[in-house]
């Protein structure tokens, strides 16, 4: 009776015989999560082709600046925000190898700290993102362009700034979002949206008054990917001549670049460390007895994130700005890392949700005094509202760990109060400028088309 018992009892099944068991579901589940993050990714995009149906190259001859802004903002703030943010930044890095460009930051005193160059990336940030946000005739939209446009006509009846100057800080507008995405990014951008970031800075350039005709190969397009094509080939003959010819040994860049750097290698450890905000990289306020170890992990965490900013910059750039040559290590471990989040987006990450997306500014003014935020920072939180979350929550505390500054630590220093359209800019220009900008305002309201941009080709 016990044996015949006995052969009805379940077999031990060792560990390694339940995991050979379980292998053919596990592969099963990760090849089907894979295929499903490819195919709702790949879904999106085309979504966003027939939404706005330009089918073929043709169709894009009626790509109106409305479309335009609508696509660039998907791109930004939805498929790629991060590399379309690093873009952008660069791109404004990349104007100051320019010797008129440099020598004019250098005059004015906005790389005198790193406060002050902190403070001139927050204020351009505020008005890219604010014109790059919002409906083309918005309010906000206007106000921003109309800001810019007194900042720059200040500097351009000085004789300080060119056409060239802008033309050329356009074009890398329109560039370096492209080749970043390209290099870096889970899948190359569409024809339609890289008509579509031509096309939009296009119309920025337009109600910036630029002068295309005699500097660019054509002075009609028809389309933003004749644009795009034309603009490229000029500043890669300019960047040619200037950057590399000039700048090597220009004094004024070297004051930049080391303010730069300073910026952008915080920039890197931010990333380096996952964070979504940047630190000081000084000694953590906690004990003693941790400086020393401190001390050196925050030089080598800095040494490595300026490396890798090396590597990003390119070989033309770095010869402009005498930076060294990072060694062979930092452009694998740079490739690896890039790499590798290109592949785990491609394959292991989902879209992006809608309620995730990545808004530059807050959507409303402050309720009692009318002020914008900014929603991130480079270095100093420039424009962050103090909230709870801000100066307790999680990134707080890594930016305090770190010996960084939080959202309204240093009283009014940071403008936690937020910002006004009057008072971004240099600070010899804050609250100046009112008519000016008024009939800017005026202007623009009248003349910028939301329709085609090319249909008023200079």
């Amino acid at each position: 009776m016990a044996n015949v018992t006995s052969t009805h009892l379940p077999a031990k099944i060792s560990a390694s015989q339940y995991l050979s068991l379980g292998a053919p579901y596990v592969f099963t589940a990760v090849l089907g999560y894979t295929i499903l993050c490819s195919l709702l990714r790949y879904r999106r995009r085309d979504a966003m082709r027939r939404n706005f149906n330009f089918a073929d190259r043709k169709s894009f001859s009626r790509m109106t600046n409305v479309d335009a802004q609508e696509i660039v903002t998907y791109l930004a703030e939805l498929e790629f925000p991060k590399i379309m943010e690093m873009s952008l930044q660069f791109a404004l890095f990349k104007t100051y190898g320019i010797p008129t460009i440099s020598r004019l930051l250098v005059a004015t005193k906005e790389f005198s700290s790193p406060e002050s160059a902190s403070k001139r990336y927050a204020d351009t940030g505020v008005l890219i993102q604010e014109f790059t946000g919002h409906h083309p005739r918005s309010e906000r939209a206007i106000k921003a362009i109309a800001r810019m446009n007194y900042i720059h006509g200040m500097y351009q009846k000085s004789g300080k700034i060119s056409i060239e100057d802008l033309l050329y800080t356009l074009s890398v507008f329109i560039t370096e979002p492209i080749t970043w995405v390209k290099k870096y990014e889970w899948r190359e951008m569409t024809e339609m949206e890289i008509c579509a970031i031509a096309t939009f800075w296009k119309s920025i350039g337009d109600a910036m008054g630029i002068e295309y005709r005699g500097r660019l190969g054509r002075s009609e397009w028809a389309d933003g990917l004749e644009f795009y094509d034309d603009i490229k080939n000029w500043a890669e003959a300019y960047e040619a001549q200037y950057i590399v010819h000039y700048s090597i040994c220009t004094p004024t860049v070297h004051q930049t670049h080391s303010r730069d750097m300073h910026i952008y290698s915080r920039n890197m450890q931010k990333n380096l460390a996952d964070s979504e905000v940047l630190t000081k990289g000084s000694p953590p306020r906690p004990t003693r007895p941790q400086l020393m170890n401190w001390s050196l992990y925050s030089c080598s965490f800095k040494s490595n994130a300026s490396h890798v900013v090396g590597v990003l910059m390119g070989t033309r750039l770095r010869a402009a700005m005498s930076f060294p040559t990072p060694p062979r290590f930092y452009f694998n471990l740079t490739y690896i890392l890039l790499e590798t989040r290109r592949f785990c987006l491609r394959y292991f990450s989902l879209p992006r949700p809608e309620f995730l997306r990545v808004r530059g500014t807050s959507d409303n003014p402050d309720p009692t005094t009318g002020r914008f935020y900014l929603n991130n920072y480079l270095a100093h939180p420039f424009y962050i509202k103090p909230g709870f979350l801000n100066r307790w929550g999680p990134e707080a505390w890594f930016v305090w760990y770190m010996g960084g500054d939080v959202p309204g630590s240093k009283g009014s220093q940071y403008s936690p109060e937020g910002y006004s359209f009057q008072e971004v800019g240099p600070k010899i220009m804050k609250n100046r400028g009112l008519e000016e900008t008024r009939m800017w305002e005026e202007k623009l309201k009248a003349e910028r088309p939301t329709g085609c941009p090319f249909a008023f080709a200079k």
